[in-house]
């Protein structure tokens, strides 16, 4: 007791600045740390810095040369092997400075998207992945251009339409072209730095992921923090089995046969060694219902040659796998 009685909170700045705010440390210089708060730059919002933990103060970076004022801060980040590189994220776009804040620069980035995760890579400045609601954004060029590696790249399959990607982002720290992301619809993993995306989440109760870490002293174990609630850990050398089933339906495609508009198709599932099935329109991605085994009927499709698809799930939870 005597310990904890002799320990002290030390304020150390920014006490006035409201919004939600984030750390970062430049990890070759002990001191300077970075942190930014949500919220419009001219209200307080925005990337701050001190060299010497805050001691003589903090500076703020986004008050300089051609970062608008009127501008909301969303996500920042500082990319960790050249940490005068600053990336932030407003509604308006996405900025960088190349000098510590001096100058900074609007770069190609689309406007209007909810960035949730800026991520340099832990090797390469010049690689950058900007997370958000559509998909993920990736700049070859420290953030000078920027492709899309959603829809199209593996992370395609969103069961509810308008619900897309927010999460977190990490790199394996053996193999830096190793990626896992966190999303709405499920945690992925990539190989080769972001270009292409797969499913990671089998056996997950919760495909909602919030927030990723790898354990610094063993890297084989990934953990996921669930939105909702719940943090879940996976061996990355384990296998996962895969579950298989079937489906029929009849007709399948459906048929429609003039003078009807509309068509019926009955169908029914089965699995083999998975507890859970989940049964959607192919097209639409419509989920129609989940259950062990069972049979569906499917009415009123106005749509000719609607054909149907199961995908098998290892938990009651879950609806996509």
């Amino acid at each position: 007791d005597d310990i904890w009685k002799s320990q002290q909170w030390r304020n150390k700045g920014l006490e006035s600045v409201y919004g939600a705010p984030y750390l970062s440390f430049d990890l070759s210089q002990p001191g300077t740390i970075y942190t930014y708060y949500e919220g419009i730059v001219q209200d307080g919002g925005g990337v701050y810095k001190t060299i010497d933990r805050g001691v003589s103060g903090w500076e703020k970076l986004t008050r300089t040369n051609n970062f608008p004022s009127t501008y909301a801060i969303g996500r920042a980040a500082i990319a960790q092997t050249n940490p005068i590189t600053i990336y932030v994220s407003t509604w308006e776009g996405l900025y960088v400075s190349r000098d510590d804040g001096l100058i900074w620069e609007k770069t190609s980035f689309p406007q209007h998207k909810n960035v949730f995760a800026i991520r340099s890579h832990p090797q390469n400045p010049q690689i950058v992945f900007a997370v958000e609601y559509e998909g993920i954004y990736k700049s070859n060029d420290g953030g000078v251009t920027w492709s899309f590696k959603g829809r199209g790249s593996g992370l395609d399959y969103f069961p509810h339409p308008g619900v897309g990607i927010a999460g977190d982002m990490v790199f394996d720290p053996r193999n830096a072209n190793v990626i896992y992301v966190s999303t709405y619809n499920g945690v992925f993993h990539s190989v080769d730095q972001g270009e292409t995306w797969e499913r990671f989440d089998r056996g997950l109760i919760s495909k909602t992921g919030a927030e990723l870490k790898l354990d610094p002293n063993n890297p084989d174990i990934l953990y996921v923090a669930i939105g909702g609630g719940g943090i879940f850990k996976r061996k990355l050398n384990e296998t996962v089995p895969v579950p298989s089933g079937s489906l029929s339906a009849s007709p399948n495609p459906c048929d429609i046969a003039p003078p009807a508009t509309t068509c019926s198709s009955a169908i029914s599932w089965q699995t083999a060694n998975a507890p859970n099935a989940c049964v959607f329109v192919k097209e639409t991605k419509q989920l129609l219902t989940c259950a062990t085994s069972g049979n569906q009927s499917a009415s009123g499709i106005t749509e000719q040659g609607t054909t149907f698809e199961v995908h098998l799930t290892n938990d009651i939870n879950s609806q996509l796998l």
